[in-house]
């Protein structure tokens, strides 16, 4: 199947903020500092659970005839389970089910997706990248009929940056910015849909 170019743009901006976040320069001393500590504090290592909660908003987007449009987004809530194994104190790998519900103006939305995601905390401290990709369905509501829209085992992509903190030897605690994308596959009717996700999650991981 191919990725919905409409998705990919809308995953891009993260993505070009997290290349720059990790290219830009830093004092040397003081990196190393923070990483001393975080590796002090706990490290990353085997099987571990994590929980994440938070809220956002859901878009609708796609294109009519010539025109690329992008639908109000719908505030609402998410979160996600995580099952995993961190290989080392930069890499670990999970499978991640991931869920976003609305209700505004009698517009329902409920999507869930599964993803096999990959964490990267190219420092080996707090900062941290994931990515992954699943299968992801559900249902929106038509932006103009109102009918409900059936999302049935589409492409899914997950995106997300942001920074934990260790609360003890086994848990860390941290923020981040998650996205999501789902590939419409033409159920809205209109040429390359698609469904964004997007919003300021706080996350849970214990490392067991």
């Amino acid at each position: 199947m191919k990725p919905n170019i409409r998705i990919v743009r809308f995953l891009l901006v993260p993505v070009v903020l997290a290349l720059l976040a990790v290219t830009l320069p830093a004092d040397s001393t003081l990196a190393h500092e923070i990483i001393q500590e975080q590796q002090d504090d706990g490290a990353r290592q085997g099987l571990f659970l994590g929980v994440s909660a938070g809220s956002g908003g859901g878009v609708l987007l796609y294109k009519d005839g010539s025109s690329s449009i992008t639908e109000e987004a719908k505030k609402g809530g998410f979160g996600s389970l995580r099952f995993g194994y961190a290989f080392s104190p930069k890499f670990a790998l999970s499978l991640e089910g991931f869920g976003f519900t609305t209700t505004k103006n009698e517009e329902d939305w409920e999507i869930d997706a599964v993803f096999l995601a990959t964490t990267f905390h190219p420092c080996g401290s707090g900062f941290f990248l994931r990515v992954g990709m699943g299968v992801g369905d559900g249902y929106i509501t038509h932006p103009n009929s109102g009918d409900k829209i059936t999302l049935d085992e589409r492409m899914a992509f997950l995106f997300s940056i942001g920074y934990d903190w260790w609360l003890n030897d086994h848990m860390s605690l941290g923020l981040s910015l998650d996205s999501m994308g789902i590939d419409g596959g033409g159920a809205s009717g209109f040429e390359d849909d698609g469904v964004g996700v997007g919003g300021l999650v706080v996350q849970f991981n214990w490392y067991l």
